[in-house]
């Protein structure tokens, strides 16, 4: 593996620790503008289009569990 794939799949693997530790563990919604394109298509038909669709689906999730923490075990690039 060269140094600008490790550098990249770093990157990658920060991004996605990153998203995780914002929206998931922190339950901050206006993180997600980071992660996610406001067009976003949702492909699960109860939750609206977009960002904003994660937004709202997952912040009502978290008001109902809000002790909720996601843990990575592995990831693989």
């Amino acid at each position: 593996m060269n140094q600008i794939s490790q550098s990249s799949t770093e990157k990658d693997r920060q991004f996605v620790l990153d998203f995780v530790e914002n929206a998931f563990n922190r339950h901050d919604m206006a993180s997600i503008d980071r992660f996610y394109a406001r067009d976003l298509r949702q492909h699960n038909q109860q939750v609206p289009q977009g960002s904003e669709g994660f937004k709202q689906y997952f912040g009502g999730f978290f008001q109902r569990f809000p002790d909720s923490r996601t843990t990575i075990d592995h990831i693989v690039a």
